[in-house]
């Protein structure tokens, strides 16, 4: 069964502000960032629940992961 990962739109400032840091720093390195972020969206989408609750859950009516 493979499940929906969403990214909260609150966090993409967040994501954008430190691929940039990282991209300054090492283009490469930025790279091998995001490709480990899409690899953790890959196996949330598989295995949800190995990862812990977010504290946003209690802000909602849905259960969130986070990784």
């Amino acid at each position: 069964m493979s499940y929906r990962v969403r990214i909260l739109a609150r966090a993409m400032p967040d994501f954008e502000g430190l691929y940039h840091w990282i991209a300054e720093r090492s283009p490469q390195g930025a790279e091998r960032w995001v490709a480990s972020f899409e690899a953790v969206k890959a196996r949330l989408a598989i295995h949800p629940l190995a990862s812990p609750i977010a504290s946003e859950s209690e802000d909602i009516d849905e259960e969130i992961r986070q990784a």
